[in-house]
């Protein structure tokens, strides 16, 4: 009686182990995000969406860093210096300061890199045009803020396909 309660338990085991030995997943391929006007209409407010939550980290942050703040974790910085790692320059998980305005400028690549490729009949009038002038915009507005807070930052300007499509760019030069 044991031996047959057991096989089913040794069966199952097996099959879990099998699940188990997948090949991590990276990154969701974005290709065909885009494949008509109400998808394009779509990637666009979920460009605005991460363009407001980047702004208001960004406005956050200069309110922050604009105050005499004795942080916490370091008693002796008054005004922290702002770093790609964000005010506490430590924070290489999250991205800092930098992580929201690379996910705006993300989602607007992909709508800027699929857009062009789509026939114009899927589209009503010069929605086609408008949606591609707003997500050029949204991406200098991106940039605009980072440069403004960072000074030289890297420009991306494909959207990524995986955790390393964008090592090796260089920061870009930023004068005012």
């Amino acid at each position: 009686m044991m031996k047959l309660r057991i096989f089913p338990i040794l069966a199952l085991c097996a099959a879990a182990t099998s699940c188990l030995s997948l090949d991590p997943i990276e990154y969701i391929d974005a290709a065909g995000v885009v494949h008509d006007q109400n998808s394009a209409e779509v990637t666009l407010n979920g460009a605005y969406n991460a363009l407001q939550q980047s702004e208001a980290t960004f406005m956050l942050t200069m309110n922050y860093v604009s105050d005499n703040v004795v942080l916490a974790n370091a008693q002796a910085v008054i005004v922290p210096e702002m770093t790609a790692a964000g005010p506490s320059g430590f924070d290489p998980i999250r991205g800092g300061g930098y992580n929201f305005f690379y996910v705006t400028t993300n989602q607007v690549n992909t709508l800027i890199d699929q857009l062009p490729g789509l026939k114009d009949e899927l589209f009503t009038g010069d929605t086609k045009k408008q949606i591609l002038g707003e997500a050029y915009f949204i991406r200098a507005l991106t940039y605009f803020s980072l440069a403004r807070t960072y000074g030289g930052v890297p420009v991306v300007l494909k959207p990524s396909d995986s955790a390393h499509s964008a090592d090796g760019i260089k920061k870009s030069s930023y004068e005012a």
